[in-house]
């Protein structure tokens, strides 16, 4: 070895790619020689899912290490790619279906809407999902070694003769006639597929939560390719596990994600374009916008963006208005089909409520009226939400706490180490010709207060007891769509350029902290 290692080539990169592999594969196997294995013992289905992970964590590790140092591929949005569709599956398989929050009922409104694309009612005379027989037994919510036992086991399962029946989730009505076609529809295409070839239960909830992943992908991709500057901020958010949780798992959320990822991005490649935008790109935005806010109304604020689009006509001051006004009824246009589509968000709004909330025992909850004539007891309830929530919130943003919330999986200092990532890489811009504006920042920092403000308003009108002295409910995750815009808050123009991050830090430092994530998951399963 060391008389050939003169004649290799790019002995550098080589040398490289084999420090940060022995530093990968010597974390890896502390963990299983002196946490896992243990408790691996006796237990030969999580033996062989840990074998599944150990390989795929093997192969990401070695194509990102030879993507990176071997063929020098720095393109975020094509490094994205990998470490999403991997560590995506690697999420799937350690937390099966229903574990993620609230993933039984997302699970029966796409099957609603799965038969709706068969051409089946799917709803019994009580307004229940009908579900197939074999999809109806499993409800296990929480992982740990029975339950990852139980449903694995099922997986080699033939399938029986089956009939249609009411659904015994804990929530068996749909949830996805009120609301888009977006919420829904790339879950309900897997179990579609599912159905189509009589996959058994696991085979079928897995292809649903794959679809998910795939569009979710797709999404995100898109967004860094056209983003001028946050390529990589959008790239570490990617790679948080709270948003790999969500994206593995039925969750309209990692759309949500997706989309207003990519509005983002498509708003800021026309605020950098250097020609004025034609009407084929206004009417790209008008549909990009109701695709956004119509999964949730919450990030409504986010349309204002749209102002920030320059004018290339401003020596005519009756040219400069009418683009304003113009702006505004392209917000305004959005905003009114956004409420037409998504009736869930009129019923938020005036306090109504439907018959599903008082099966689901959401009817002693504020309404916006209550709100409005007491604008002392929101303050006070916004004030201790930030009291007693502000550090479980951020932590959450992450992903501290998974499946459930139910527990600290994951450690404080892996917490800090994704923290790291982020903000080294705020330090970054666009070439200077075209730099950030002052503008840019104030209103992006408007927009995630505002988006902030409604997300709060949201559970305060749909999930928080008249009673209660905070508000119910609110969860990182929903920080998670706009948080791209803290690159453009924070960017300065002094600083390097996006070109020159070390993007083996980025990419490798998200790669091993999601490694140390699932060996954290795995110990949590393996002790209940």
């Amino acid at each position: 070895i060391i008389i050939g290692w003169q004649y290799l080539k790019k002995q550098k990169q080589l040398l490289s790619i084999i420090k940060w592999g022995a530093v990968f594969f010597i974390v890896w196997a502390w963990w299983y020689i002196y946490i896992l294995k243990s408790k691996l013992i006796g237990n030969p289905v999580m033996v062989k899912i840990y074998f599944v992970i150990s390989v795929l964590v093997g192969l990401i590790v070695v194509i990102q290490l030879g993507i990176k140092y071997w063929e020098k591929i720095n393109r975020p949005e094509n490094l994205f790619l990998i470490g999403a569709l991997f560590w995506g599956v690697i999420y799937m398989i350690l937390l099966p279906v229903y574990t993620a929050p609230d993933e039984d009922v997302h699970f029966v409104a796409s099957y609603d809407y799965s038969s709706r694309m068969l051409g089946e009612e799917g709803l019994s005379k009580d307004g229940k999902v009908l579900v197939r027989s074999i999809d109806n037994g499993y409800q296990e919510l929480l992982p740990g070694k029975e339950m990852m036992n139980s449903f694995y086991s099922l997986l080699g399962t033939e399938e029986k003769e089956w009939s249609l029946e009411e659904s015994k989730s804990r929530y068996p009505y749909s949830t996805s006639r009120n609301t888009s076609l977006l919420n829904y529809f790339f879950q309900a295409i897997g179990i579609t597929i599912g159905r189509i070839f009589d996959l058994n239960f696991p085979l079928l909830s897995i292809m649903g939560r794959l679809t998910n992943l795939m569009a979710y992908i797709c999404l995100v991709y898109m967004a860094i390719k056209n983003i001028p500057i946050g390529k990589w901020t959008i790239y570490v958010i990617s790679q948080f596990p709270m948003v790999l949780e969500l994206s593995s798992s039925y969750s309209y959320d990692v759309i949500n994600i997706g989309m207003v990822f990519l509005f983002i991005s498509v708003i800021f490649k026309y605020i950098h374009m250097s020609k004025q935008l034609s009407i084929i790109d206004w009417i790209k935005i008008v549909l990009l916008g109701i695709c956004t806010v119509v999964i949730k109304g919450m990030y409504m604020p986010i349309l204002l963006l749209i102002f920030l689009i320059p004018s290339h006509k401003k020596e005519i001051k009756k040219e400069i208005k009418k683009e304003k006004i113009g702006r505004l009824l392209v917000i305004s246009i959005v905003v009114v089909i956004t409420m037409l589509i998504n009736k869930n968000l009129v019923g938020h709004i005036s306090g109504v409520t439907s018959g599903m909330d008082i099966e689901i025992g959401h009817t002693n909850s504020r309404s916006i009226y209550s709100v409005l004539f007491d604008p002392f007891d929101l303050i006070c309830l916004i004030g201790n939400t930030i009291v007693v929530q502000s550090d479980s919130i951020l932590l959450s943003v992450i992903g501290q706490k998974l499946s459930w919330r139910i527990a600290d999986i994951l450690p404080v200092y892996l917490i800090i180490g994704f923290i790291f990532l982020l903000v080294y890489t705020f330090y970054a811009t666009i070439d200077e010709k075209n730099g950030i504006h002052k503008r840019e920042k104030i209103l992006s920092m408007v927009v995630m207060i505002l988006c902030t403000g409604l997300a709060t308003m949201s559970m305060l009108l749909v999930n928080t007891p008249v009673e209660s002295q905070s508000v119910v409910g609110v969860q990182g995750r929903y920080l998670l769509p706009f948080m791209p815009l803290m690159a453009v808050c924070m960017c300065n123009s002094t600083l390097k350029k996006e070109s020159n991050y070390r993007t083996d830090y980025l990419m490798l430092g998200c790669s091993f902290l999601n490694m140390i994530g699932v060996c954290y998951i795995l110990q949590y399963i393996l002790n209940n």
